[in-house]
């Protein structure tokens, strides 16, 4: 079964592009998010990239190349 198909996978790839540019452009902090735990189910430490206190994931949001987590995972192709 094929997951998503050639336009998510578009979309996938100039995300992560634009988030290594965003990244590449200077310095950033990993911050902790307000009202989430230090660390996830799987214990992985919950962190959030910043550059001068703005989140880099809500620029990617802003350019429509990502969304806000729902809690859950949802069935986005086909």
């Amino acid at each position: 079964m094929q997951i998503g198909g050639t336009r998510e996978r578009a979309l996938g790839n100039r995300a992560t592009d634009r988030m290594q540019a965003l990244l590449n452009e200077g310095r950033f902090t990993l911050a902790r998010p307000a009202n989430t735990p230090n660390r996830d189910r799987y214990d992985r430490l919950s962190r959030m990239v910043e550059r001068d206190g703005a989140s880099i994931g809500t620029k990617l949001m802003d350019e429509g190349l990502a969304e806000e987590w729902g809690g859950r995972r949802i069935r986005w192709w086909g």
